[in-house]
């Protein structure tokens, strides 16, 4: 008669000691010595905190507890007590939810799921998802640090990781898990383009393309596209792209140069892989500024094909970048605008606005400069500048006229969304603004945060 399976909710852990076999070969004694010692203190740790190991196998065990705590706690205590020498250099994952249960043992994609995150891991860490996360977060002594998210072996979504934080463990770095995962080209980070044209004052235009290319990019789904504020801090370090990779936990970089002349442009791009910082792509392109947003539009559509092949079948409009008509100093205007209004300062501010009202008396209908002009009241009355009932009004004016013209702006319906949080305090409205440029652009990081 078959055995009686039954399903549960359950913390499964994982835990196995890392380079067992090659131990193995370097002193078979103190192998043998490690794991008897380990499955001693392991039997110890899970019976203080009412678990059960299911299954030895090897240098590994699986262990089963009635709450994500208990699993935590007892993985903090194996952890430590580990580290007296001779240490035994082992890794610990965990995972909860719904288990089946029989006389042979536990299955599920849980148990599938708690061995791929401990094989993450690194000797004295415990990891845990996400939902294990959400169980203890709350706990005053265990704390948690987000390692972000990564793509598993035989896993369909990316899955987010914590290492637990308690005295006594180690907290890996991302790029210590990330050599321990899959392969994955979903993530990308725009650097600040360099500017060849030999005076410091285009340096308004090439940081301007930079930023547009990476609001195209942001149109792609599947593609995470790190803020500007988070890529555009490097600007002016000379570091090594695989830190950079690391620090931002991006698995590509885009970078480049603009070199200006008259009306002509050329932007050099090329798009490198974090991990080993080699170059996947690289092109010099020559164009007319009137044909800027074709140019823009152009390279953003190269870099997807480039990671078509890792993102599937990604999704979106037939054009990353609209193609607006624009009048090229008008344009120059608005970069120069765009420059100053990222200085996030009073005096830059006010400049900012003073180049996005002469950018719209050569152009009336440039929707873009309209959207920053409301951006910049909006900062301008939001920080105590400018009296806020005066900011409230010209912020809408501004954006009610670029939404007139082109309601497909992402940006001006977050704008909206941020005048209400700043001035009416009317979140209904605000949470409809979110909502709708977030259904324009899923992939905006300002409109998530």
């Amino acid at each position: 008669m078959p055995a009686e399976r039954r399903r549960k909710l359950a913390a499964i852990m994982f835990s196995d000691i890392e380079g067992y076999t090659a131990i193995m070969e370097e002193n078979e004694l103190l192998a043998r010595d490690m794991r008897a010692r380990y499955r001693e203190l392991l039997e110890q740790a899970v019976a203080n905190h009412s678990g059960r190991i299911v299954q030895f196998y090897g240098d590994g065990a699986l262990s089963l507890f009635e709450s994500s705590l208990e699993a935590v706690k007892c993985a903090v205590e194996i952890q430590v007590a580990v580290k007296v020498k001779p240490a035994i250099p082992l890794r610990i994952g965990i995972h909860t939810g719904d288990i089946v249960q029989d006389a042979d043992g536990v299955y599920g994609d849980v148990v599938n799921l708690a061995a791929r995150i401990e094989s993450t891991g690194v000797p004295g860490s415990v990891l845990v998802s996400e939902k294990v996360y959400d169980d203890i977060k709350n706990q005053p002594n265990l704390g948690a640090s987000h390692l972000g998210a990564f793509e598993l072996k035989n896993v369909r979504k990316p899955i987010e990781i914590y290492a637990i934080t308690a005295p006594g463990l180690t907290i890996p770095l991302r790029r210590e898990i990330e050599r321990r995962t899959v392969k994955s080209y979903k993530s990308i980070a725009v650097l600040p383009f360099a500017s060849l044209s030999g005076d410091p004052e285009n340096e308004y235009f090439s940081e301007g393309i930079a930023e547009e290319i990476l609001n195209a990019l942001t149109r792609v789904e599947g593609l995470k596209v790190t803020s500007r504020t988070s890529s555009f801090a490097f600007k002016n370090r000379v570091l090594d792209v695989r830190e950079i990779g690391s620090q931002l936990g991006v698995n590509t970089v885009l970078e480049g140069s603009v070199r200006r002349a008259g009306n002509r442009v050329r932007v050099a791009a090329q798009l490198i892989d974090t991990d080993d910082g080699y170059h996947l792509w690289s092109e010099t392109y020559d164009r007319e500024i009137q044909d800027i947003f074709t140019l823009q539009d152009e390279l953003a559509l190269c870099i997807v094909d480039q990671l078509r092949e890792k993102l599937g079948k990604p999704r979106f409009k037939d054009q990353l970048v609209p193609h607006r008509p624009v009048v090229p100093e008008a344009y120059n205007l608005y970069l120069r605008g765009l420059y100053h209004l990222h200085r996030l300062n009073p005096e830059d501010i006010n400049q900012a606005i003073v180049y996005f009202e002469e950018a719209l008396q050569l152009q009336p209908d440039f929707a873009q400069a309209m959207v920053r002009l409301g951006q910049c009241y909006n900062m301008l009355g939001s920080t105590g500048q400018l009296r806020a009932a005066k900011a409230f009004e010209a912020v809408v004016s501004y954006l009610n006229k670029a939404l007139a013209l082109d309601d497909s702006m992402y940006e001006a319906w977050l704008l909206l969304a941020i005048n209400d949080l700043s001035f009416s305090g009317n979140l209904e409205r605000a949470s409809a603004h979110f909502k709708k440029a977030l259904e324009l652009n899923p992939g905006a990081a300002e409109t998530h945060l």
